[in-house]
């Protein structure tokens, strides 16, 4: 008796062995591929499409466990009809094909005429290499009980015969061993199986995917292939069963349909094309929120940029809108040809939390058959405040000047929830040569600051410290990251945008400063001054930067976000304004 392993697995990888002699045949693992019902409510087209999944795997031998037409007639035009569209669809399979009577198949003396002139017998067996096959015709009867005397001698006498073979593998349609054998009662056919030795057992009919081993004989129950399904606890829908047998055991892996896929199923060009449509299919202008983060009607663009050669967009672009967001229209129909572009107004208002924003989305078919889902957040500018030094401070950490006023004082987690973190205040403010940075940070256990890092671009992210984004020139698509711990440490690079769309750091960039820090009893305080030449800009009143930025409060292990996200790209920055 040879024990079967018991795989369930919604993957499988199969190793093909190639060129094999004739004598090496009898260690070389035998697969097949049993297919469930087809018919009982069918769903047309899936027994097709795992046809098709089937022959990705190419296996030595398929087998069916019945129900292959729509049954219960006795008209035979429709009956050969039905053939005829059943031998269609399996004419596909590369393999050769096994048939297993179901119900459907065999319910009269009429549809029994027809199977034997277009199949053969309705139970019989062959061999296969190292393998006994034995097919039963249980499609009329309703216990093993039932079945005609004259098949159970066949059976006992074929299984007689083959007890020498390696595996015997043994198809009906109806799972008599469900109400029989599972339940621990006496069963005719599985007394025959156990007295000669049978290995495994498949049938069908339930629509439903169950298993068990009983006295070492293997049974598999396989769920639908393409008739109504009945996916039972798990939820497993459609599948087939993929059987890799050798002479010391049989493995079955039921795979579910969509689960086998071609070789190009995804090629290098559609990968580009999706790659590029998720990074720039949609240029998203910015909202303006007011400086308590709620927005009024705000009219904002949308540019849906189509960048494939040859296929179209002609589909719905739709808003993901969380409580207190309203955009309007929530659904717009967008067209673009490729090669092509298309913008768009929208109107949004938040009267409510600002994170998470609204997602616009829509689908792009970018290959017969195939589409991606383009998603893009809806990006906010916040709006921070920049004003104008009349004389230049006093650069010593601690913010006596006047000019330093109104503070952005709200920050954010990166997923857009309120930042835990101690009071925090940032200022702004410009003169025609300098831009002037400030930050107070309340610490109430000043012991724990943590500054370790001493030498320039050093880790200084990883100590407490304040952290700019800054945009000088919002035509272009440069920025700068700017960092500064409480021993006046500076991190820095310059931030600009590959051809490919991704952003990225130069940290070979160094910029110019005078910074100082200063500890109080329960706060640090930083100034710093960023001379303008160095980013080949004036600062003018009525300019408009991008600006992000954030502290990193170590002791709590909190990152307070000015604007989520926190990114590279200077399109994700809010806005500064210079008064």
């Amino acid at each position: 008796m040879k024990f079967a392993n018991i795989i369930l697995t919604g993957f499988v990888i199969i190793f093909m062995a190639a060129g094999l002699s004739a004598t090496d045949r009898s260690q070389t693992p035998i697969r097949l591929a049993i297919i469930g019902d087809r018919t009982g409510s069918p769903d047309i087209g899936v027994y097709g499409q795992i046809i098709e999944e089937i022959n990705r795997l190419c296996p030595d031998l398929a087998l069916t466990v019945g129900d292959m037409i729509v049954g219960y007639t006795e008209d035979k035009t429709l009956l050969h009809a039905r053939w005829d569209e059943y031998d269609s669809i399996v004419a596909a399979l590369k393999a050769p094909l096994y048939y297993t009577p179901g119900n459907n198949d065999i319910y009269n003396d009429v549809m029994e005429v027809i199977y034997r002139r277009r199949i053969g017998e309705p139970y019989f067996s062959f061999n296969y290499e190292y393998i006994h096959f034995i097919i039963l015709d249980n499609s009329r009867w309703g216990s093993s009980d039932e079945l005609p005397p004259e098949q159970i001698a066949w059976l006992e006498e074929d299984l007689r015969a083959n007890q020498g073979a390696g595996q015997t593998l043994i198809l009906m349609h109806k799972p008599f061993w469900y109400n029989t054998t599972a339940k621990g009662l006496p069963d005719t056919l599985h007394t025959l199986f156990v007295a000669y030795g049978a290995d495994a057992v498949f049938s069908g009919h339930f629509h439903t995917y169950f298993t068990g081993r009983y006295d070492d004989v293997v049974y598999t129950n396989l769920g639908s292939s393409g008739g109504g399904m009945n996916p039972g606890p798990t939820g497993l829908g459609y599948h087939f069963c993929w059987v890799t047998i050798d002479q010391e055991s049989i493995i079955i892996t039921p795979i579910k349909k969509d689960a086998v896929l071609p070789w190009d199923e995804v090629t290098a060009d559609e990968l580009l094309i999706v790659t590029n449509m998720r990074r720039f299919g949609i240029d998203m202008g910015r909202t303006l929120v007011e400086n308590d983060l709620t927005a009024t009607n705000r009219n904002f663009s949308v540019t849906v940029n189509n960048l494939s050669p040859d296929q179209p967009i002609d589909d719905s672009l739709w808003w993901e809108v969380p409580n207190g967001w309203v955009v309007h229209p929530e659904h717009m129909m967008i067209s673009v040809p490729p090669d092509d572009s298309r913008a768009v107004t929208f109107t949004a208002s938040c009267t409510g939390e600002l994170y998470p924003t609204p997602i616009a989305n829509f689908d792009f078919h970018y290959a017969q058959n195939k589409q991606a889902v383009i998603q893009t957040s809806l990006l906010i500018g916040r709006q921070a405040q920049c004003f104008p030094a009349k004389n230049p401070p006093v650069i010593d950490g601690q913010l006596n000047e006047e000019f330093w006023q109104n503070p952005e004082t709200v920050f954010f987690t990166a997923d857009g929830n309120p930042a835990e973190v101690e009071p925090t205040e940032f200022y702004f403010a410009y003169d025609q040569e300098n831009l002037y940075l400030a930050s107070h940070c309340s610490e109430t256990v000043m012991d724990s600051l943590l500054s370790t890092v001493v030498d320039h671009d050093g880790s200084v992210y990883n100590d407490d410290c304040v952290g700019y984004f800054i945009q000088p020139d919002t035509s272009q698509a440069i920025g700068y990251q700017i960092y500064f711990n409480p021993s006046e440490i500076v991190f820095d690079q310059k931030l600009t945008i590959d051809q490919y769309g991704f952003a990225g750091g130069d940290r070979s960039w160094d910029g110019e400063y005078r910074v100082k820090t200063y500890q109080g009893d329960s706060y640090w305080s930083i100034e710093a001054v960023l001379p303008l030449a160095q980013f080949g800009i004036a600062a003018n009143t009525d300019d408009i930067w991008g600006i992000n930025f954030k502290r990193k409060q170590q002791r709590l292990n909190i990152s307070a976000n000015w604007q989520v996200p926190i990114d590279y790209d200077p399109k994700t920055f809010g806005l500064m304004i210079l008064r």
